[in-house]
């Protein structure tokens, strides 16, 4: 049980943390008004209140929801086989000595690849819907693969449940869940935001069509540089709240009899 000291030490940590983010931003958006009305060109940098103006307005367009959804499903898309590749190379390379040489060697590879080569070489070996996907999952997968290597699960554990003939669901639960939402929950969480930022700078660098990076595109092409910090701005948010909801999987529990 924690302690009502404990307790209440917590919460005032909490509350200096979420003072401490508040100032920090108040900070940040003074600046930007400093500098937005010594440089006095909206074309350039917009001020607080403009870009204020901008988000609202963006907000209200239809196109930008469309956008928004073909986005946010490319990024899901491209995250699940990420993870799915990620799984599958993991076992790969636990199966015998040369798989795990070649799995290894071919992460690396991943991982050593210009991102900016791959969205250019994808963009002409595919087209401008398909590309953004393909290139979110060759960045993130490398980073997934690293989170599940990871997971180990001590030999005392392992031990234990064989003395006490855990097997299958229950095995999971016991043995590896604990390992697998301390060590692999984090690493998903910053990979879904990642994947995200990827994803619509794949979109930009692409010119797709019906996304959020088209539209930052298409927002710097017309310097409407109050549109392009919104849509940064509603970036942002979605990498967090994404973020924020894969790290709940920390508080899932199993229900095994």
């Amino acid at each position: 049980m924690i302690s009502r000291h404990k307790k209440l030490k917590i919460a005032i940590n909490c509350v200096q943390n979420t003072l401490y983010v508040v100032l920090s931003i108040f900070i940040l958006l003074c600046i930007w008004q400093v500098v937005a009305v010594s440089v006095d060109n909206e074309l350039l940098l917009p001020t607080f209140g403009q870009a204020v103006s901008d988000l609202y307005s963006t907000l209200g367009q239809g196109d930008f929801y469309i956008s928004l959804a073909y986005s946010l499903l490319r990024t899901f898309i491209s995250f699940a086989l990420a993870v799915l590749l990620a799984v599958l190379f993991y076992a790969l390379s636990k199966s015998c000595k040369f798989a795990n040489t070649f799995v290894l060697s071919l992460v690396s590879t991943l991982r050593s690849v210009p991102t900016i080569a791959l969205i250019l070489f994808l963009v002409i070996l595919t087209n401008s819907q398909i590309a953004p996907t393909v290139i979110c999952i060759l960045v993130v997968m490398p980073i997934i693969f690293a989170g599940l290597q990871g997971v180990q699960v001590k030999d005392s554990v392992k031990n234990m449940c064989k003395i006490y003939s855990i097997k299958g669901i229950k095995y999971f639960k016991y043995a590896y869940f604990p390992v697998i939402t301390n060590t692999l929950v984090p690493v998903l969480a910053s990979s879904i935001a990642l994947n995200l930022k990827i994803m619509v700078a794949s979109e930009v660098l692409a010119h797709t069509y019906m996304s959020l990076g088209g539209m930052m595109q298409s927002a710097s092409v017309y310097f409407e540089m109050g549109q392009l910090l919104a849509l940064a701005f509603i970036t942002v948010i979605l990498a967090i709240i994404l973020e924020k909801l894969i790290t709940l999987l920390k508080f899932v529990r199993f229900k095994v009899r």
